[in-house]
Parts: C-alpha cells; structure tokens; sequence
C-alpha cells in the first residue's frame, strides 16, 4: 500500500547470496537482511500489529527487528502459503548457520497453521 491506501504491485525475491528480500515495486525497491526480520504474522497473528485487520487472509506482515512491519497482501491463499514456504526453508538454512533472526521464526508461526 502506498501512503494513500492504494495497492501496489510488487514482486517478492531472495538476493543471490540468500541473505535478504528484495521488494520491487516498478522502478523502486527495498532490500530487507534475513537477519533484520523477526517473525512473520498472518491470520490471528495479525491482531498483534495495529494496523492489520485479522480477517485479511491473503495477507501477511513482515515483523522487523526495529519493530515496524512491511504488509504484503497476495492474490490468493495458495500463493500466501507458498511465500510462507519459502521463508520457512530460509528460517532453517539460516539456524543451522546459527545466524537466525531474533524472536519467534517464521517456521514456528507457520507450523501453527
């Protein structure tokens, strides 16, 4: 979303060194170090966060360490889970490099589901 509520296309992808997220959106984009995230809320989990609505359930919010959180809102539930996939491999590699994000990982929050 942008600062006035309108959604915004954006393509999720790890960096080749797998140690961040690129977020494009068009010409402009944002890297997050795997490091940096703490967890990743979705469903009632996102009642933890202010600004989210539970019920939302193609959505998912990337919980950073300084707090803040980065919405991503799917088009469908399948493509949700497979990001939730995907994290949770990457939460894996990065324990057993014994460099795993602080906080709850991914991988608990999606075994809940």
């Amino acid at each position: 979303m942008d600062r006035h509520g309108n959604s915004i296309r954006c393509v999720v992808k790890l960096n080749k060194m797998r140690t961040a997220l690129l977020l494009l959106s068009g010409d402009k984009g944002r890297t997050v170090p795997l490091q940096e995230i703490r967890s990743i809320f979705y469903g009632d989990e996102l009642k933890r966060l202010d600004a989210f609505e539970a019920d939302n359930t193609a959505c998912v919010a990337v919980y950073l360490v300084s707090g803040s959180a980065l919405p991503i809102v799917f088009p469908s539930e399948d493509q949700k889970f497979q990001f939730l996939d995907g994290v949770e491999s990457l939460q894996f590699a990065f324990t057993s490099q014994g460099t795993a994000p602080a906080g709850e990982s991914a991988a608990k929050s999606y075994a809940a589901r």
